[in-house]
């Protein structure tokens, strides 16, 4: 625990604890450029799971993280409360689902209790499960805003974790801006600008309504939205901003991509917990309906896809002054093998291959944005 540094916490760390069974030959400490850039120091991360060798790819030198181990939800406890009262929660905890018959192990338990804790909402809390990752119930129980975990990523992909540990390790504290969701302070506004979908993807949009913006100082009607538009990279121009003016003709792409090695579906988690979907969006300027459907594919389910054919055009006057033409793609991944999306963004919490009885086989199926995914998985 924290009171092994002499009842105090460790100056030069920021902390990240990884609740799991690490040898202490295998606690990584030492430099390297990219931690030295974040602050001189490697911060430090705490795994709650039953083997060394799952997170033995974090290390200084790959996302500037070091690995601190507690093996009990308790001790866990121990270490979080003493590190809260002295204001150094560490940045992300990663945590098993848990097997252990009393809960002992269970990383759905020692997450409830960091959320409860004074700034334990501004930690990044990443649950580290296939079961999680192959099942859409389960993942979405894990990133429920008011569920008992609340987690900000699923995963059990080593690049997602090491590519989102390196965003996080990068992160300052010098920044004029805190964030209204979770009042973590020291944010620059690009760092604003990923914090919010990164931490707070699931928020549904009632919950942000008349918020404050931050940098602007000007209440909105849906934060996120406005934060990724109107702020960051896309107020210089840099990036890809969401086109916001009035338009006669609306143009979107949707795609129902099949994985023939075992039938399954590419569905997304759709952000603001809205539910799942097939993956899709607006077409942008200049730009085709086969390359919007490619495009929305990799950005909200983080998949490459090949478009095989086409499964209908609809084109539906919604007002008299607006039109809305829809194309929905048949599609097959580019890698049989590539993994669903598990870091959450502004595009999506992340995405899911489903089977058709997850969708369509009883009247328990998944939530649901809208009808398109059982009506084309049906089909």
């Amino acid at each position: 625990s924290w009171r092994s540094y002499g009842g105090k916490p460790p100056s030069l760390c920021t902390r990240v604890a990884v609740f799991g069974v690490l040898n202490r030959s295998q606690r990584t400490t030492g430099q390297s450029a990219a931690t030295m850039a974040a602050g001189g120091a490697a911060h430090e991360l705490l795994f709650l799971g039953p083997t060394a060798s799952e997170l033995a790819f974090v290390s200084p030198a790959s996302c500037g993280f070091t690995v601190r181990t507690l093996t009990t939800v308790d001790e866990a406890t121990e270490f979080l409360v003493g590190a809260a009262e002295a204001g150094a929660l560490p940045r992300v905890v990663v945590v098993k689902l848990g097997t252990a018959r009393d809960g002992s192990d269970s990383g759905m338990e020692l997450g409830a209790r960091l959320r409860t804790l004074p700034g334990g909402r501004a930690v990044f809390l990443v649950v580290w499960s296939r079961t999680a990752v192959n099942n859409p119930r389960t993942r979405q129980a894990c990133m429920a805003v008011g569920g008992k975990l609340e987690a900000n990523m699923v995963s059990a992909d080593r690049s997602a974790l090491t590519g989102q540990l390196r965003h996080i390790a990068a992160r300052g504290t010098e920044g004029e801006f805190a964030c209204p969701h979770c009042d973590m302070e020291g944010l620059t506004e690009d760092e604003l600008w990923l914090h919010v979908p990164q931490y707070h993807t699931c928020v549904p949009n009632a919950k942000t309504r008349g918020m404050s913006c931050p940098v602007c100082r000007t209440r909105q009607g849906n934060l996120a939205v406005h934060i990724h538009n109107k702020h960051g990279p896309p107020s210089r121009g840099e990036g890809h901003a969401e086109a916001n003016t009035p338009t006669q003709l609306g143009a979107f792409a949707l795609v129902v991509c099949r994985r023939k090695s075992d039938g399954r579906y590419l569905v997304v988690q759709e952000p603001a917990s809205q539910g799942f979907w097939l993956p899709g969006g607006k077409v942008d300027d200049m730009e085709s309906l086969q390359t919007a459907a490619i495009r929305e594919t990799l950005e909200e389910a983080g998949v490459a896809v090949r478009l095989t054919g086409v499964l209908r055009i609809a084109y539906n006057p919604v007002a008299p002054d607006y039109v809305r033409l829809r194309a929905v793609f048949l599609a097959e991944p580019v890698d049989e093998a590539a993994h669903a999306k598990s870091v959450p963004d502004y595009e999506s919490a992340g995405a899911a291959w489903v089977t058709y009885d997850d969708v369509c086989g009883d009247e328990r199926g998944l939530p649901l944005r809208g009808p398109e995914p059982a009506v084309w998985f049906e089909y």
